[in-house]
C-alpha cells in the first residue's frame, strides 16, 4: 500500500502512512493468530511476538499522542519503551481509528468515516457513536437502523474462526459508558481506569497457566480531560503520568506471562477558534445542507449553481488554515487508507472535504433568529474544546508505539 507524506507543505502537516499505521498494528496481532491479511506488518512488533508470551494484550488510551506523551512523561515507563512512532488512520479521530483497530481494516473499507454521517435514506447527518440526528438537542435517530448497514465483521470473529475457545480466550475491556459490545468475545466492563487494570490483573493471575489469551482493553482517557483542558495543560500531563503508574503496577504482578502492546487511535492538538461555514455571508448561501464527518474534516455539499466556484473562493478565504480537497481527490489520494470502498463512502464524503492544517475547526451550527437561542449559542461557541483532532496536523496524526 503506498504511503502518503511525500506533499507535506509544511513541518506541521502529516499525511498518514498506510505502510505504519493503527491499521498495521492491527492486522500484525491478526497475522500472528494466523488469520490471512492483505496489509503489511509492523516488523519490530512482529519479531516482539515472536516471543511467545502466553497473554498478549493490547491496550488504546484515547488520544495518548507523541507529543503528548513524550510532553507529559518523557522519562517514564511508556516512553522509554516505546519501540517506534506510527500513524493514526484518516481522520485520526475515534469513530475512524478504533473501527479499523475493531475491524482491521481501513476507514474506506469499514465507512465509519467520522463523528457525524450523513445518511441519504433520511436525508440526515446522525452521530453515530451517540445515535443522535447531528446538530439538534438529542432526538434518537430511530428512523434509521443505519448501523445496519456499516456493519462488519470485529477482529474477534476473524481470531475465532482459526482458533478454538480451548486454545485461545478472547476479551474486551472497554468503559461502561460505551454501550456496544462485541461477538465471540468476553465483553468485560469498568467504571475507571484503576479497575478495569484491576480486573485484567485478576484475570490473568487466575486463568489457565497453559492457556493463551489475546485481550484488547480500551481506555477513554485521556482523550476526555484534553478536550476541555487542552493538549498539554498541567492536568493532562498529572493524569498521562498517573495512568502510566498504574499501568507499571500491574506490568509488575503479570509481565512472566504477558507482553502489553500500548498505543493509541489519535492525538490531540489545541485549538484557537472556529470558522462558522454556514454563518459565513459568502460561502454559508453555497452550502446545500450542515457540513459533517468531523469538525476538523468535514465533508461538505454545494448548490449545483455554486460548485464551479466554491473550491476557490474557500482557498482564497480560509487557504491558511485549510486544505480542501474534492471528493474525487479524496479516493485518489487514499486518504481513507486503500481496498475496496465501502458502499456508504461515495455519500458520506459530500462534494469536498476540508481539512484543518492549522488550529481551527469548521462550525456546523445557524446563528438562531430568538434572543433567547442567540444567547444559547454564543455561550455554546465560547466553551468549545481547548484541544480536538480529526485534522492533518503532525500531533493528531503521530501516536507511539510502545511494547512493555
Amino acid at each position: 500500500m503506498k504511503a502518503i507524506g511525500s506533499e507535506n507543505l509544511n513541518d506541521n502537516v502529516l499525511y498518514p502512512n498506510y505502510n505504519k499505521s493503527t491499521l498495521n498494528l492491527i492486522n500484525t496481532i491478526l497475522e500472528y493468530y494466523n488469520v490471512n491479511t492483505k496489509v503489511n506488518s509492523i516488523e519490530k512488533l512482529k519479531e516482539k511476538l515472536k516471543e511467545n508470551k502466553l497473554n498478549i494484550c493490547l491496550m488504546i488510551l484515547d488520544g495518548l499522542g507523541n507529543n503528548s506523551l513524550e510532553n507529559a512523561s518523557k522519562k517514564g515507563l511508556l516512553n522509554t519503551n516505546k519501540y517506534d512512532v506510527i500513524s493514526s488512520v484518516f481522520p485520526p479521530t475515534t469513530v475512524a481509528a478504533i473501527n479499523t483497530i475493531s475491524s482491521g481494516l481501513a476507514p474506506v473499507e469499514h465507512g465509519w468515516l467520522g463523528w457525524s454521517l450523513y445518511f441519504k435514506e433520511v436525508d440526515k447527518s446522525i452521530d453515530v457513536f451517540r445515535n443522535k440526528f447531528s446538530g439538534t438537542n438529542g432526538d434518537v435517530a430511530v428512523e434509521l437502523d443505519y448501523k445496519s448497514l456499516i456493519k462488519y465483521e470485529n477482529i474477534f470473529t476473524k481470531i475465532r474462526k482459526i482458533n478454538s475457545e480451548n486454545d485461545l480466550e478472547l476479551n474486551y475491556y472497554c468503559p461502561n459508558t460505551i454501550i456496544d459490545s462485541m461477538d465471540d468475545v468476553n465483553n468485560i466492563k469498568y467504571k475507571s481506569f484503576k479497575q478495569g487494570l484491576k480486573l485484567f490483573k485478576d484475570y490473568i493471575i487466575k486463568k489457565d497457566p497453559n492457556k493463551m489469551s489475546f485481550t484488547y482493553f480500551y481506555c477513554d482517557y485521556p482523550d476526555k480531560l484534553m478536550h476541555i483542558r487542552g493538549a498539554n495543560s498541567y492536568l493532562v500531563n498529572k493524569k498521562i503520568k498517573r495512568m502510566e503508574k498504574q499501568i507499571k503496577k500491574v506490568y509488575e504482578k503479570v509481565k512472566s506471562s504477558t507482553v502489553f502492546i500500548i498505543s493509541a487511535d489519535h492525538g490531540l492538538t489545541n485549538i484557537k477558534g472556529y470558522v462558522d461555514l454556514r454563518n459565513d455571508d459568502e460561502l454559508g448561501k453555497m452550502l446545500k445542507r450542515r457540513p459533517s464527518i468531523e469538525t476538523r474534516s468535514a465533508a461538505v455539499w454545494i448548490k449545483d449553481k455554486y460548485k464551479g466556484e466554491f473550491k476557490e473562493r474557500f482557498q482564497n478565504k480560509y487557504g491558511n488554515k485549510f486544505l480542501i480537497f474534492s471528493k474525487e481527490e479524496v479516493i485518489t489520494r487514499k486518504l481513507f487508507g486503500d481496498g475496496i470502498p465501502h458502499i456508504k463512502v461515495d455519500s458520506f464524503l459530500g462534494d469536498y472535504l476540508i481539512i484543518a492544517k492549522d488550529m481551527y475547526c469548521i462550525g456546523g451550527d445557524k446563528k438562531p433568529k430568538t434572543f433567547k437561542h442567540k444567547l444559547r449559542y454564543i455561550f455554546k461557541h465560547k466553551v468549545k474544546f481547548k484541544a480536538s483532532h480529526a485534522g492533518i496536523t503532525r500531533e493528531e496524526v503521530e501516536i507511539p508505539l510502545i511494547i512493555l
